[in-house]
């Protein structure tokens, strides 16, 4: 056998190698794309505010998502794309 077909099929035997033990690593790096943001809406005492209108926003990617707090003041943003938000709260009753 010559060298360099030593050479090839040592290389086509690592790439594979590399290729089957680094896919599960690889396949994490891809899956984490986006994220979940949820919370509870209260007041300074802790009493909860249903029905209060969350304000999510990112100047860096162009977001803005607004949703109202259920019965128990939860709310949900889901599928966000990596940036830095802001959120605001406004509700009946309350400075935002």
């Amino acid at each position: 056998m010559s060298k360099n077909k030593f050479l090839y099929r040592g290389g086509i035997a690592f790439l594979l190698i590399f290729l089957v033990s680094g896919s599960s690593w690889l396949n994490a790096q891809l899956a984490v794309t986006t994220a979940t943001l949820n919370g509870t809406v209260a007041d300074p005492t802790g009493a909860i505010v249903p029905h209060a209108t969350v304000k999510l926003s990112s100047t860096q990617n162009g977001i803005a998502r607004s949703v109202d707090s259920d019965a128990g003041g939860r709310y949900t943003f889901t599928q966000l794309p990596p940036a830095t938000y802001t959120l605001a709260i406004q509700a009946s009753g309350f400075e935002s």
